[in-house]
C-alpha cells in the first residue's frame, strides 16, 4: 500500500495552510528536492497541485516491520541521548550535502518565495502569528512558559528583522525545519540503527542549527538536555567535518 496525503476536510485549516504556504512547500519537496536528499525518508511515488488543493502518494513506513515511528506523545515523554546523537547525525549528513550553496543553486531547487519566514507575503504573518501565540501559550502553559520566558519573547518580535537577518545569513544549508522528534523514524542497518525524516513542510534554507537546536529544545527533557547538550553540539559538528563542512563549536554554541 501507499501513505497519501491530502488536504483535509476541515476549513479553517485549509485556508490557514494555504495561506502560510506549507502545503505547497511539501508538496515542492516531494517533487523536485527529495531526489537530492542524502538520508532515509519516504519514497515519494507521485505528487500533484493545482490551486488550493495537493496530493502525495508516499512510501508507507508503518508496513515495514523494522522500522520504528514517533508520535507528538513520545516527543513529549523525551529520548535519550543516544537518540537524540543518532538524530545529529543524520542532520549533519543532510546538512553537509547542501552547505553554503550560492543563491542561485539554492534557488533554483527550492525558491526563496516559498520560506515561510522570508517571502515578502509571509515575513509579516510570522511575526504576526508568534507575538499573537504569546499569551495564549502561557496561559495554557505556565509551567512550561513562565513570566520571564514571554518577556523574551516579546524582546525578540520587537528585533524581528534583525533577528532574521542575523539567522539567514551564510552559509545556509537545507533544514528540515519542524525537526522533533514526531518527525524521525529509525530503521536498522548493518552499521546501527539510523534515522530518517518525514514531514517536510516546513523546509527551507537556514543555518544547520536550526535543526539541532529545534531538536533537543522540543525532544529531550530539560535536565537530560543540560547534562549532553555540549556533547550532542559538538558531535553535530565532528559529524560534519568528517563531510568536509567546519563549523566550529564556539560558532555552533553561538547559533545554538
Amino acid at each position: 500500500t501507499a501513505y497519501v496525503k491530502l488536504p483535509c476536510d476541515e476549513l479553517t485549516t485549509r485556508a490557514f495552510a494555504n495561506t502560510l504556504g506549507f502545503w505547497q512547500l511539501e508538496y515542492t519537496f516531494c517533487r523536485y528536492v527529495a531526489p537530492h536528499v542524502p538520508i532515509r525518508i519516504p519514497r515519494v511515488y507521485a505528487a500533484a497541485w493545482r490551486g488550493s488543493r495537493f496530493v502525495l502518494l508516499l512510501e508507507n513506513l508503518h508496513e515495514i516491520p523494522e522500522v520504528e515511528l514517533f508520535i507528538n506523545r513520545d516527543m513529549a515523554a523525551g529520548t535519550t541521548p543516544e537518540r537524540a546523537a543518532r538524530v545529529l547525525r543524520s542532520f549533519a549528513e543532510m546538512h553537509a550535502a547542501f552547505w553554503g550553496w550560492p543563491p542561485i543553486e539554492r534557488n533554483k531547487l527550492l525558491p526563496a518565495d516559498l520560506n515561510t519566514f522570508l517571502a515578502p507575503q509571509s515575513r509579516e504573518m510570522t511575526r504576526a502569528l508568534n507575538a499573537s501565540a504569546i499569551d495564549r501559550a502561557m496561559r495554557v502553559a505556565p509551567d512550561i512558559l513562565p513570566q520571564r520566558v514571554g518577556e523574551t519573547v516579546r524582546r525578540a518580535i520587537k528585533k524581528w528583522d534583525a533577528l532574521l537577518d542575523a539567522w539567514y545569513e551564510g552559509p545556509l544549508t537545507l533544514v528540515h525545519g519542524d525537526s522533533h522528534l514526531g518527525n524521525c523514524f529509525e530503521y536498522p542497518t548493518p552499521d546501527g540503527l539510523r534515522v530518517g525524516l518525514i514531514d517536510f513542510q516546513a523546509t527551507h534554507w537556514s543555518k544547520g542549527m536550526r535543526d539541532v537546536q529545534y531538536f533537543l529544545i522540543n525532544s529531550l527533557e530539560r535536565e537530560v538536555l543540560e547534562a549532553n547538550e555540549t556533547e550532542l553540539i559538538g558531535g553535530y559538528c565532528d559529524e560534519l567535518a568528517q563531510r568536509g563542512v567546519s563549523l566550529s563549536r564556539g560558532e555552533a554554541f553561538e547559533q545554538y
